[in-house]
């Protein structure tokens, strides 16, 4: 049921998307949809497992994408805009997606030695406060204080930032992924997977939506014309804004986020619901036949499917704004996901 529900809200979001073009309306439209969607994890999923899918929700949400502006803002020539960087494409394209592969590489390696000792909240609080100095970063670049004050180049300044953005990511996207490990009921890995992954992509696309918004109300609207400079001029306000919607889920984690390690299984009394339908392992509800699951394998592949398809068009409607970055890490870390599954096995009891 919550996967045709998230299917139906993702239809409707991607409607929007291609057939609107009011930023105010799409808003407004992705903000319903997001209440919509939190109701369909409270109703249909257990509490622990609605408040992470809510938190991650939040996250994505408050993630407002400038991708689109950025690209016009780098790659204009000097006759579109002559105080600008000035990259080619290829080098905006090839060093920016390098640095932040070898980035995030190195986050993997960083949070193995470092933080998988931590606890889930302070993690998701580090990262949150370092992404907010980062994008921070981001501001001064579009002020160009870095040519100006700090006399760094604009290729050493960008791409240390880039690397700086995709650790980070990186060393926070970890815990989530255990996090959602831990949180799946036996039998049912697929299905919440896939849930979980429809949900972050709903919220990248709401992300999307909320840029677009503040883009248009501040008027930046590059299109690669000649002497298009001004443009750029509130593209600091943006940045801004950008900068500190990325730290206001913050204040949630206390109340969505578990109190537990990474390294560590969550108490079973959190996991168990009765009046909801996910069964971990048998301490939600009897089994009579030992030898008969209480999950047939059918039922579990007729929800990982309706999980799938949610998720696939979830992903439909994210595209359909543009861009896609935070998608391709999701659908990257998939093999990583039932890796991590198969060392947790909950009690029978």
């Amino acid at each position: 049921a919550l996967a045709i529900w998230i299917t139906m809200l993702s239809v409707i979001l991607a409607f929007f998307g291609v057939l609107n073009k009011e930023p105010v309306t799409n808003s407004v439209v992705a903000i319903v949809i997001s209440v919509a969607e939190i109701i369909g994890f409270a109703v249909f999923t257990p509490p622990v497992i609605a408040k992470v899918a809510i938190y991650h929700l939040f996250v994505q949400g408050c993630q407002i994408s400038l991708s689109g502006v950025y690209f016009y803002f780098f790659t204009d020539g000097p006759e579109q805009y002559p105080a600008g960087p000035h990259f080619s494409d290829a080098f905006y394209v090839l060093s920016f997606g390098l640095v932040d592969s070898v980035s995030r590489l190195s986050g993997v390696v960083v949070y193995n030695w470092g933080f998988k000792h931590f606890r889930y909240r302070t993690i998701f609080a580090l990262c949150t406060a370092a992404y907010l100095v980062v994008n921070l970063g981001n501001v001064t670049y579009c002020l160009r204080w870095n040519i100006k004050y700090l006399g760094i180049s604009d290729p050493l300044y960008v791409l240390s930032l880039r690397a700086l953005d995709g650790l980070i990511g990186q060393i926070n996207l970890m815990p989530a992924i255990l996090l959602v490990s831990h949180l799946c009921p036996k039998g049912k890995e697929a299905t919440i997977y896939s849930l979980i992954a429809a949900n972050l992509a709903l919220g990248n696309a709401i992300g999307k939506y909320n840029g677009t918004l503040v883009l248009h109300k501040l008027g930046i609207h590059p299109r690669g014309k000649v002497g298009e400079g001004s443009q750029f001029d509130n593209l600091w306000i943006a940045a801004l804004i950008a900068a500190v919607a990325n730290a206001t889920h913050i204040v949630t984690l206390p109340f969505l986020v578990p109190d537990a390690r990474p390294d560590e299984k969550l108490p079973e009394s959190m996991l168990v619901h009765k009046t909801r339908a996910m069964s971990y392992g048998g301490q939600a509800e009897s089994n009579p036949n030992p030898n008969r699951p209480l999950i047939s394998q059918d039922s579990i592949e007729e929800e990982g499917v309706a999980a799938a398809a949610a998720a696939a068009a979830v992903a439909l409607s994210s595209e359909s704004l543009g861009g896609g970055e935070q998608q391709q890490h999701i659908t990257t870390t998939t093999t990583q996901l039932n890796h991590d599954q198969q060392h947790y096995k909950p009690k029978r009891r």
